[in-house]
């Protein structure tokens, strides 16, 4: 019984020691948010839409975004969206193209990702 007893508590004691040590993080070594901002108006004349948003962290411009892609969609057609890659073009902005068939309102997310994170503002966009 006694050598149970001390084998127990030689690997209680050996489990004690291996324990995963991590940097604790502190209040003020947060990751500052990645803000995504629609630069494009929201009405257009033509059936052409040049989208572009502009990717900031910390007020500073993101230049290596994972990537950006549009996804454009016409009012109640949800399950018909296309997605569009953004190119960037300087400065933390990204644009594409895109070209509608008929007027009316749609709808354009951004999904954005950039330093693990996945952003995904959404704009309305009415074609006239």
């Amino acid at each position: 019984m006694k050598i149970r007893m001390m084998l127990a508590a030689f690997f209680l004691l050996l489990l004690s020691g291996c324990s995963i040590e991590e940097d604790p993080v502190e209040a003020d070594q947060t990751i500052a948010a990645v803000q995504v901002q629609f630069i494009n108006p929201d009405e257009f004349k033509k059936k052409e839409i040049p989208l572009e948003v502009e990717v900031t962290q910390d007020k500073k411009p993101v230049e290596d975004a994972s990537f950006v892609r549009f996804e454009i969609w016409r009012d109640g057609e949800r399950k018909d969206s296309r997605m569009i890659d953004a190119k960037h073009i300087g400065e933390g902005h990204y644009t594409a193209q895109a070209t509608v068939k008929k007027k009316g309102v749609y709808y354009v997310y951004a999904h954005t990702e950039a330093h693990g994170l996945h952003i995904m503002p959404k704009q309305k966009i009415e074609v006239q």
